[in-house]
């Protein structure tokens, strides 16, 4: 029988983050789900990190991937779950995610949640909360904590294979697609887990700007207005990480 959910997670000698993220794993309350660990590195330490903080296997997936949005799509492809929902390693789930994901999702819709954002020492700087208004602009849903429901995928693909904002790129085809009220927000106003500041779209975030522009004007925006977005979004972003 085919679980709920499937969780997936690329890791790539992520080390000690990577056993942040199977701890919080292990801690959740609704057990219905696989887990599907795809790893880049040359050794077998998510094995072990799986087998020390679990009482479940994972799917681990080894091999060769062309960036994280094959590693992604590896995953996916390697997943049984009605749900489908993405975890970096480095990041974290609380205790009662899955919970309330299986209380108020539905195959109809892409349901989101929000996560508190933690430095690099991980200390809690703030929140990051899904702002569905504000799509049009830029990726305003933290993507690990998107519940999406495996015909969704089925239906309009997979990532496409760019190094950055691939997320953003599939959240603006699903919106094309079914319009903005495919994204819901679970009405508990809880934070969910933890999302660790200086991850890979924040080591590329220019990269990840450039490519979020290039996104917007091939789904209609006005090149003029997106190139203003984006370069006020770069210059706030220099400005509060001198």
């Amino acid at each position: 029988m085919n679980p709920i959910f499937s969780i997936i997670t690329v890791t790539k000698d992520s080390g000690d983050l990577f056993s942040l993220t199977a701890n919080s794993i292990a801690s959740l309350a609704c057990t219905d789900y696989e887990w599907i660990v795809v790893d880049g590195s040359r050794e077998q330490e998510s094995r072990k990190i799986v087998n020390f903080y679990t009482n479940k296997s994972a799917i681990l997936i080894r091999g060769k991937d062309s960036g994280i949005a094959h590693a992604f799509n590896l995953g996916i492809e390697a997943s049984s779950g009605r749900f489908i929902l993405l975890l970096n390693a480095g990041d974290t789930y609380s205790s009662d995610f899955l919970t309330d994901c299986l209380k108020y999702s539905s195959s109809s819709f892409i349901l989101c949640g929000s996560a508190i954002l933690l430095s690099t020492k991980k200390i809690a700087v703030g929140r990051f909360a899904p702002k569905l208004g504000a799509m049009w602009r830029g990726m305003h849903l933290p993507h690990n904590w998107m519940c999406i429901p495996r015909s969704i995928y089925s239906e309009i693909g997979l990532y496409r294979l760019i190094p950055h904002a691939m997320d953003y790129e599939w959240c603006k085809r699903a919106i094309a697609s079914y319009g903005p009220a495919v994204f819901k927000c679970i009405p508990t106003n809880k934070d969910y887990g933890t999302y660790l500041l200086g991850g890979h779209s924040d080591k590329g975030y220019y990269s990840g700007l450039s490519a979020s522009k290039a996104i917007n004007i091939e789904y209609g925006m006005n090149p003029a207005l997106a190139w203003l977005i984006y370069s006020v979004y770069a210059i706030k972003h220099f400005l509060f990480s001198c």
